[in-house]
C-alpha cells in the first residue's frame, strides 16, 4: 500500500515529535499560548490552558534553558523566563530564538494546509 504524504496536522505533530523529547498535549499547548500570548504568567498560562498551577510552571519550566533560574530537565531552551516587575516571585514567559524557530515552522507547516482527506 502506498502511503501518502501527511496532512499538515500530521507534519506538525512529527515536527514535535522529532524536536521534543515524548511531547504531550499540555507541552504543546503551553508552548503556543505562549508564542500566542508573549509576556503572559505563569497564573495565566494555567488558567487558559486548563492545567493547575503546578504543571504550568513545571512545563514552562522544563522549556527553559539550563541556565535560566528554576529550569527543570530536559532544559529545552524554548520559552525564557524573565523577572516579572509587578510582582517579585513571578516571571513572565517569552519564546526563545530557538522557540521562535520552531513555532515559525509549525506555522509554514499548517499554512500549507493539507487536510486530512485531501
Amino acid at each position: 500500500m502506498a502511503v501518502r504524504r501527511r496532512n499538515s496536522a500530521l507534519e506538525v505533530l512529527e515536527l514535535f515529535r522529532r524536536e521534543l523529547p515524548q511531547p504531550t498535549i499540555t507541552d504543546l499547548t503551553v508552548l503556543f499560548y505562549v508564542a500566542e500570548n508573549p509576556g503572559i504568567n505563569i497564573a495565566e498560562l494555567a488558567d487558559v490552558s486548563h492545567t493547575t498551577l503546578a504543571t504550568a510552571s513545571r512545563v514552562a519550566r522544563a522549556f527553559a534553558a539550563p541556565e535560566a533560574e528554576g529550569a527543570l530537565p530536559p532544559y529545552l531552551g524554548l520559552i525564557e523566563l524573565k523577572p516579572n516587575p509587578h510582582y517579585a516571585k513571578g516571571r513572565l514567559l517569552y519564546l526563545t530564538e530557538a522557540g521562535k524557530a520552531l513555532i515559525d515552522e509549525a506555522d509554514r507547516i499548517i499554512g500549507e494546509a493539507i487536510g486530512v482527506y485531501q
